[in-house]
């Protein structure tokens, strides 16, 4: 008889040794008495492999003139320790003519997540700029100079590659010029002390500003399939600044408001259709956006909200927030910054298993009373931060049902007593 069963699981980390034995039991004819047997352990210890994807925005507009700040995010998909080398460069794979290009490209990280490269923040260069850790993200800035030019569109890409296995990934984006509205928007955070899973609180704002010519009129379609904007079931056209709640978080009822003059508050909750909302405030909310009736030149929109990080949060919590409106000839979208806040919770698991006793025989295949166990521990961090000094103790002597006695150091060890082979 032979099976050959399939196992999946998550990718684990790097270096883990993972043993596994087969065990059978059987009754023999004519016996009473259940035999069981043991195959070989096989070990199996887990390769490194690198890993990442890389995002960015399709197509962003930006006024002639200014140094244009584009935004990514990184993410260490393998199951190892990555370093990064960046690239920035003109050209590229965009949808759309690529006229022009932007001067003195630099990539920064955006430490503090408020969508600015400020000057304290590094500059990410060199073969080894930025390490992350397996399922950490990194937000992104790039930089570069808009000529003063009326109209056009430079391609802007976004290189990453590891440093070990030289996986590369690359995110394009289209940064159009013209008399149009622009749309620039920031997010923050704000907490006290360390993000904990279920007890911190994150205070989120999002700021946007019309940098444009023109109104940012309303539009009464959203996203990629140009979904229609639906308030209270009723079709609606506006301009509409959104926040999805980003997964381990949860809204807290009452604290979404907004100081811009005829906006509508608006819920979505989970069930509802995309870009399908609701007036009534709900602490179940998905989603959570204003609504106003367009945004002038020079003109800003603000909203703020609160969310209860939950005690299921990633060791990343990534959230962008998104400005849905109409540029004049068409729906149009803008995005934030993308806000990354580390969790710090220090979680630790250990799991404990036995193989069926081993009868022990002396010389002559005599059974000798002893019997041999085979114990395997498995401990693993499913924190956000490394541990460190970790120790794991079983305790074996007692008298206890569940200890062995006296611990020996004869090989064969008397009754009530053991010894570790």
């Amino acid at each position: 008889m032979a099976a050959s069963p399939d196992a999946s699981a998550a990718t684990p980390p790097a270096g883990l040794v993972i043993r596994t034995t087969a065990t059978a039991s059987y009754l023999p004819a004519g016996y009473s008495q259940i035999e069981r047997t043991s195959s070989n352990t096989v070990t199996a210890v887990i390769r490194a492999v690198e890993a990442l994807t890389l995002d960015g925005e399709a197509r962003v507009a930006r006024a002639p003139d200014i140094d244009a700040t584009l935004n990514f995010l990184l993410r260490n998909t393998g199951n190892v320790d990555s370093s990064y080398a960046f690239a920035p460069i003109n050209g590229g794979s965009c949808t759309g003519t690529d006229t022009l290009d932007l001067s003195s490209l630099r990539v920064v990280l955006d430490a503090n997540n408020n969508g600015v490269a400020d000057a304290v923040e590094p500059t990410l260069t060199g073969a080894a700029a930025l390490t992350l850790a397996p399922g950490r993200t990194a937000s992104l800035l790039v930089q570069g100079h808009v000529p003063n030019l009326p109209t056009g569109a430079a391609c802007i890409t976004l290189e990453a590659a590891t440093q070990s296995q030289h996986v590369l990934a690359r995110a394009a984006t289209l940064v159009t010029i013209g008399a149009n509205p622009v749309l620039a928007i920031t997010k923050t955070a704000a907490f006290d002390g360390p993000l904990v899973p279920g007890a911190s609180k994150v205070d989120f704002s999002i700021d946007a500003e019309n940098i444009g010519v023109r109104a940012a009129t309303p539009t009464a379609t959203a996203g990629p399939a140009a979904t229609p904007i639906v308030v209270n079931g009723v079709a609606t056209t506006l301009v509409l600044l959104r926040d999805v709640l980003p997964a381990g978080t949860r809204y807290i009822s009452g604290t979404l408001r907004s100081a811009a003059w005829g906006a509508v508050r608006l819920f979505r909750l989970p069930g509802d259709a995309a870009f399908s909302y609701r007036t009534a405030e709900d602490s179940s909310a998905q989603e959570v956006a204003i609504g106003v009736a367009s945004l002038a030149p020079n003109a800003g929109l603000a909203m703020r909200f609160s969310a209860q990080v939950l005690a299921e949060a990633p060791a990343d919590v990534v959230n962008q927030a998104q400005l849905y409106y109409s540029d004049g000839t068409g729906a149009t979208a803008a995005g934030s910054n993308h806000v990354v806040l580390g969790t710090s919770a220090e979680r630790i698991g250990i799991a404990k298993s036995a193989l069926p006793a081993k009868q022990n025989v002396d010389g002559s295949g005599t059974l000798d009373g002893t019997a041999t166990v085979r114990f395997s521990l498995l401990v693993r961090n499913y924190g956000g931060t490394p541990l460190f000094d970790v120790q794991v103790l079983d305790v074996l002597e007692g008298s206890a049902a569940t200890a062995f006695g006296v611990y020996t150091v004869q090989p064969v060890p008397a009754a009530g007593q053991y010894t570790v082979v």
